[in-house]
């Protein structure tokens, strides 16, 4: 977990007087503490709010709690949560991962706006081998935000690439990104399946909700396989199953009559007859 922190106290003195002259003293302290359990998305707030008050009105329209943003100093203009007690503490949901985010303490009356210090606290990056948005990462970005991430268990073994239509040359990409396109143009050609086929199998999957996945592009195949140990680590411990030391298919095509496909033994990748069998394990990006 990384976070950084500092704690202070925010003290507000309010003078006046009640109706027999006693002086008013309205004196809220507000301590920002760090952040913890910190997660690609998520992280918890806490905080301790303490009032002296003598001889003042109890102050209208009293709410407490946290502020935070992206940028320095938040205040209620900015993303607010309301939590009531001394010892505060909430946890949010919805960060973005890799990320700097600012927090202080809060509190706000009829007398005015108060605030602890300010804190700050990043967010974890995504790592290969996180359980998250219904599969296993297997591949991340520079900005450590988005990536891919490959289904738990394999969807089928021994299926065709084709549905028994040759000399496609429509799902030619083979970088990282490319694979969902080829899917896409895969289907809208080969259509609904005669016979069940590679790329119809992987978006049919719907794992964890998740209707948008896809037959990896031949770098995103061997992306999978260069993580495999990892993966099959992680889907162990989900409910997975280990990768088929078998072929796995891509969704690009070879020269015509040929896609590449993938062996998860030593990982040679090879392109052969769309009608030969492979094994198939569907990704999505996030």
């Amino acid at each position: 977990m990384k976070n950084l922190f500092y704690l202070f106290l925010a003290v507000t003195l309010f003078s006046c007087s009640d109706d027999e002259g006693n002086p008013c003293v309205y004196e809220p302290i507000l301590t920002t503490q760090a952040a913890t359990d910190i997660t690609e998305t998520s992280a918890t707030l806490n905080g301790v709010i303490s009032i002296v008050s003598e001889n003042c009105e109890v102050p209208n329209n009293t709410e407490q709690g946290f502020v935070y943003s992206t940028e320095i100093q938040p205040a209620l203009e900015g993303i607010q949560v309301n939590v009531n007690g001394a010892n505060i503490s909430t946890t949010i949901e919805g960060l973005e991962p890799n990320t700097t985010y600012y927090v202080r303490a809060f509190l706000t009356n009829n007398l005015g706006d108060f605030y602890g210090d300010e804190i700050s606290f990043m967010t974890e990056s995504y790592m290969i081998g996180d359980f998250v948005h219904g599969g296993i990462v297997f591949w991340v970005d520079e900005t450590g935000q988005h990536g891919l991430v490959c289904a738990v268990s394999d969807q089928i073994n021994l299926v065709t690439w084709f549905n028994g239509t040759y000399n496609l040359s429509v799902s030619t990409g083979i970088a990282i990104g490319t694979g969902d396109s080829n899917t896409n143009n895969i289907i809208s050609i080969q259509g609904e399946p005669e016979i069940n086929y590679a790329a119809f199998l992987a978006r049919a999957y719907n794992g964890g909700g998740y209707n948008d996945w896809f037959l990896p592009s031949k770098d995103e195949l061997n992306q999978m396989y260069t993580n495999k140990a990892t993966i099959n680590t992680t889907a162990s411990a989900n409910g997975g199953s280990n990768f088929s030391i078998n072929y796995f298919w891509s969704s690009t095509e070879g020269e015509g009559s040929t896609a590449w496909d993938q062996g998860f033994n030593v990982g040679n990748q090879g392109d052969i007859d769309k009608y030969y069998v492979s094994w198939v394990r569907a990704v999505r990006a996030f």
